[in-house]
């Protein structure tokens, strides 16, 4: 497990490629980012809680940093909505794939999918390690 926070900020954005390459969906309207940033925190709340019950709020920093770098690509995106500029992470502009599914619910559902078990091989780190 990273407890370094800029190693994790790095793991993060490193993280966001092979995520990236799975099968999913983007959000197509402002509305649908809100509500994924919304989910966002409330996961990392629910994490937050969880290392505090766990008596290993010491890792709080660095899961934190690793979540921004995980979500910091997409950050080009939303300004990219506003400005029109040219994408840098690699998924973005095209050097590596980047597959995108029409059904929005199955979309959706790879990434529900893979949030789950992150937090499961997260929760099972966290409490085994003791």
């Amino acid at each position: 497990m990273i407890r370094h926070p800029a190693a994790a900020l790095l793991a993060g954005v490193i993280s966001h490629i092979p995520l990236d390459e799975t099968p999913h969906r983007d959000y197509r309207t402002p509305l649908q980012a809100i509500v994924d940033l919304a989910a966002t925190a409330a996961v990392l709340a629910f994490l937050r809680w969880y290392l505090g019950h766990q008596q290993r709020a010491d890792l709080w920093p660095a899961l934190l940093w690793g979540a921004v770098g995980g979500i910091l690509p997409d950050l080009e995106v939303a300004i990219g909505y506003f400005f029109h500029q040219r994408q840098f992470f690699p998924t973005h502009n095209g050097l590596l794939p980047h597959p995108q599914l029409q059904s929005g619910r199955f979309g959706i559902w790879t990434q529900v999918i893979v949030v789950i078990l992150d937090l499961l091989f997260f929760v099972v780190a966290v409490a085994t390690r003791g």
